[in-house]
């Protein structure tokens, strides 16, 4: 994963890897650290697919959020 944070939002520019069910469980750091840096939300710009595997809402055209 990389991610940044603009603003009052983290952003997740990529993520992906090998054996995903190994490490997507630390989607959970990744949100823990967001909200420690008091981002409002989570972005990640990828495939609407990703929606399903996180419970993420999609609320643009590429954009999926975590409120």
């Amino acid at each position: 994963m990389v991610t940044a944070i603009r603003g009052d939002e983290c952003y997740i520019a990529t993520m992906s890897g090998k054996n995903m069910k190994d490490w997507l469980p630390r989607i959970k750091d990744v949100e823990e650290w967001a909200a420690f840096n008091e981002c409002k939300k989570i972005t990640i710009q990828g495939r609407r697919g990703w929606s399903r595997l996180l419970g993420y809402e999609i609320t643009g055209r590429d954009d999926l959020n975590l409120h």
